[in-house]
């Protein structure tokens, strides 16, 4: 059998920017670490992949046995011309080997192995909160993105349930790689600099809770904002809310409450500039608690950050944050504004709770590393290295050719794909909600699509089953 090339090829426009998202920051971790383990082992030259001019931003990441290559085409030619079908696969540009997409798109391919990052699937579940291009795009695009990747990797099992229940994909094609925490980053801060990074961006209460993630709708910010104005008033004056994080999305609404809350004379400050990751342990470290209200999540890496420096998490009892927290936490229902409040108070006055979160909470920060990450994902990778190339290509295009097909026909009969949404901008979340069901109600397949469904179902299924059949008959022959 033909061997495939011991390279990594990582899409790395993620790494691109200087102020990275989530997903730029997820994969420079584990990129910086996967090296670092390269260089021990020497298993493989790993290739960072930029369209034409990006190269350029990627020199602090390369040496030995860490290169870069290019796609000689502007990245926004090069993205339409994937979406368009029109690019040949990219292996045999750039070389045969396992290829990593950071970011759920990935590239079409011949003889080499993929492995496609899915963080959540929040476009599904919660449409109505996620950018409405982003989400339409996303929609669009993802059952294309699974099939033709040969592994999924997601960062949580909560998540690795929900690919395999809305995007139909077999469960043993899911990988969990959680993400991490840096030890030599996030540690406890003296006082000292807790104070100078304080009055870096002008955070003036002495006391205070702490947010930190991206201003958008999931993430529950207006239901905190209402929870704290309405907290008992000796907690209220002792501790301020302090949230950090820049505008994403759909933000109109809470600005606005934020404004008029603090026009009452609340201590709710917001950092005007962006705060570099060096300096969020700081921030953690003087911090009374970290409140995590967020209705929906991957993973939640903001609540490990929390424990690896040493301070009490008070965040929503969603499946993703109890896989990772493992019950160092006070846990609320993110829905239920009085189990918000009731847990910030238990948060601050149960000491022998807190003592243990605590303890719990830097073990769990211990082990949820990055060094552990890049191991997990070094697993996966030799994994499809051992499997060698793609046999027969051919017929793996074809297959895809089917699901796509198959697909067409079935949403001509009115079957419905993952999400049947339509992004659209509404006054409120909840007329979104109205809209997107009402929306769903219109695109019910009327009875003779439904029967006409079930004929090709069946037929499809029988097809498959004699197939099946024949195949094993004639493998028991020979």
């Amino acid at each position: 059998m033909r061997q495939l090339d011991n390279c990594i090829y990582i899409d790395a426009l993620a790494l691109v920017p200087e102020k990275k998202s989530g997903v730029g920051y997820t994969l420079e971790q584990t990129l910086l670490k996967l090296i670092d383990q390269n260089q021990t082992h020497k298993l493989y030259t790993i290739y960072l992949v930029v369209p034409l001019g990006k190269a350029k931003y990627l020199k602090k990441y390369l040496q030995t046995n860490v290169g870069t290559k290019n796609i000689y085409l502007p990245a926004r030619i090069f993205e339409i011309l994937l979406r368009l079908r029109l690019f040949p696969p990219v292996d045999w540009l750039l070389g045969a080997g396992v290829y990593i997409f950071p970011n759920y798109r990935n590239w079409p391919l011949w003889h080499s192995r993929s492995l496609t990052y899915v963080y959540d699937v929040s476009f599904i579940k919660f449409p109505e909160m996620v950018q409405p291009k982003n989400q339409k795009y996303l929609s669009r695009y993802i059952n294309r993105w699974v099939s033709r990747t040969d592994r999924i990797i997601t960062i949580s099992n909560q998540v690795r349930n929900e690919i395999e229940k809305e995007l139909n994909q077999p469960y043993a094609k899911i990988a969990v790689v959680y993400c991490g925490v840096d030890p030599a980053t996030f540690y406890r801060r003296k006082v000292s600099e807790v104070e100078t990074v304080k009055e870096k961006y002008g955070i003036y209460p002495k006391n205070y809770f702490l947010f930190v993630g991206n201003i958008e709708p999931r993430k529950n910010l207006k239901t905190l904002l209402s929870v704290y104005e309405k907290l008992p008033p000796d907690i209220m004056n002792k501790y301020g809310l302090v949230i950090v994080g820049g505008d994403s999305w759909l933000t109109e609404e809470f600005n606005d409450r934020l404004k008029k809350t603090q026009l009452k004379g609340l201590t709710i400050v917001q950092p005007n500039q962006y705060v570099i990751t060096a300096d969020l342990p700081a921030l953690y470290s003087g911090a009374r608690a970290l409140i995590h209200p967020a209705i929906y999540e991957g993973f939640g890496i903001t609540p490990l950050e929390a424990m690896a420096c040493g301070t009490p998490v008070i965040a929503s009892a969603i499946p993703a944050i109890k896989e990772v927290s493992q019950g160092a936490a006070f846990y609320f229902d993110p829905f239920e504004p009085g189990s918000i409040s009731r847990a910030i108070i238990n948060g601050l006055t149960d000491d022998r709770a807190i003592k243990e979160h605590l303890a719990e909470g830097r073990l769990r920060a211990d082990k949820l590393t990055w060094a552990n990450t890049a191991a997990a994902l070094g697993k996966v990778i030799e994994e499809e290295i051992r499997k060698g190339p793609h046999r027969w290509p051919m017929l793996s295009k074809l297959k895809l050719l089917y699901v796509f097909l198959d697909l067409k026909i079935r949403k001509m009969l009115g079957d419905k794909t993952p999400s049947p949404y339509h992004p659209q901008q509404r006054e409120s979340l909840e007329q979104l909600r109205v809209n997107i069901y009402n929306d769903f109600l219109k695109e019910q397949p009327s009875y003779i699509q439904a029967e006409i469904l079930k004929a090709y179902l069946l037929i499809k299924h029988v097809t498959a089953q004699i197939l099946k059949s024949i195949y094993h008959n004639l493998k028991a022959q020979k």
